[in-house]
């Protein structure tokens, strides 16, 4: 059974009945699901993933006030339910309040956030933020919150942020991959694909509105998303592990095409260049924001 599978079946089973006779006051004012650190909130957990710290999981998001009162309680509840006898003789879980969790990975209690406010937080924590599965949120309030972080970057700050990824793929991908290779520099060529095929997967986590995850997720993750063509995601496998230097420049001129072809397609560029580095400087005039619009390329 999947973890999130698992997850939803102990609240159903135990936590949620046990909550709602022994707190009847909270009742209508919590939140249930699994949001957070690990693949399983990807539903990309396997057979192997059970190796270390596979046990049911939930989440419990309160009021701050609630917690204040009831947060040790409900605590001690779920430690006196984790037994054999009922099945889940171990589990991680327990209550936060719904603030306190959305800040451990924005830095933010308060929400919306300012544009600018979004460079500092790190893409990997807004995607553990707004993973996972809300199963049952009586209040509305964690909802609110976690709808508004997935509707994703502000526009200047996406096309910013992509404007960054399309110039480190053109730089290293279009221009350094094949002068490295013509030096039989090793490491620059390693390090050239690599940048490269690291930057074209924000980009398209970008360009589909979705946050980018932790690294080992990345490929899963945007194949589980299912927005690209197959070929798309196949060529992106073929690049990292092809050794034929020329085959390798040509799927690197193959997928930068696709992604300038994206932005002629969306009008966010007019350039016919597919040199990405010159895509990028294109990009950036469609930022509204003077503040953005005047970072350096690199930035954000």
């Amino acid at each position: 059974m999947k973890g999130l599978a698992l997850s939803r079946k102990y609240f159903a089973d135990l936590i949620y009945p046990s909550i709602q006779e022994n707190f009847p006051k909270l009742r209508g004012r919590l939140a249930y699901g699994l949001v957070g650190e690990g693949s399983e909130c990807y539903g990309l957990d396997d057979d192997l993933s059970k190796d270390h710290d596979f046990y049911p999981r939930l989440m419990i998001w309160m009021e701050e006030d609630d917690y204040q009162n009831y947060g040790c309680a409900i605590k001690e509840l779920l430690t006196s339910l984790s037994n054999d006898d009922n099945g889940y003789s171990n589990f991680r879980t327990g209550p936060i309040a719904t603030k306190d969790f959305y800040q451990r990975y924005t830095s933010f209690k308060e929400f919306p956030i300012e544009d600018l406010a979004y460079f500092k937080i790190p893409e990997t924590f807004l995607s553990t933020a707004t993973n996972g599965e809300v199963f049952l949120d009586e209040l509305g309030e964690f909802s609110r919150i976690r709808s508004y972080l997935k509707g994703h970057y502000p526009k200047d700050v996406c096309l910013k942020k992509l404007a960054k990824a399309l110039s480190l793929m053109g730089q290293a991908g279009q221009y350094n991959y094949p002068r490295s290779i013509k030096r039989g520099d090793l490491s620059a060529i390693f390090f050239s694909k690599a940048e490269f095929v690291e930057n074209a997967y924000q980009a398209l986590y970008l360009l589909s509105r979705n946050y980018k995850p932790y690294y080992k997720l990345s490929h899963a993750h945007l194949s589980k998303l299912n927005y690209y063509p197959k070929e798309l995601l196949d060529d992106m496998i073929k690049l990292q592990s092809m050794q034929d230097s020329d085959l390798s420049i040509g799927l690197i001129e193959k997928i930068s095409v696709y992604l300038a072809d994206i932005l002629r397609h969306r009008k966010l560029i007019r350039t016919a260049d597919n040199f990405l580095v010159n895509v990028a400087i294109d990009l950036m005039e469609n930022i509204q924001n003077e503040t953005i619009r005047s970072m350096h390329i690199m930035e954000g």
